[in-house]
């Protein structure tokens, strides 16, 4: 079990401890990049146009074709 193969091929070796957590492509790159982290959450392409925008919230609660044509018409509460 304590044998020097296994902790140099599998633990002590470049191959399984550094590309694998210390390199750009795991941490810096899925992380920090801004792919990630700054085109996804910090981005005004999924802050301001999904959420601000008056496409997604005036368009889609304060509508007249979602509040009026849903809530306030007759055919809806008649069929229902």
């Amino acid at each position: 079990m304590l044998s020097p193969e296994f902790f140099s091929a599998h633990i002590l070796s470049p191959s399984a401890f550094v590309p694998s957590i210390l390199s750009p492509y795991s941490a810096v790159a899925s992380v920090l990049s801004p792919n990630a982290f700054g085109s996804s959450i910090l981005s005004p392409n999924a802050i301001s146009s999904n959420v601000l925008s008056p496409r997604a919230f005036y368009a889609s609660v304060l509508s007249p074709r979602a509040m009026t044509a849903f809530v306030l018409n007759p055919k809806v509460f008649i069929l229902k």
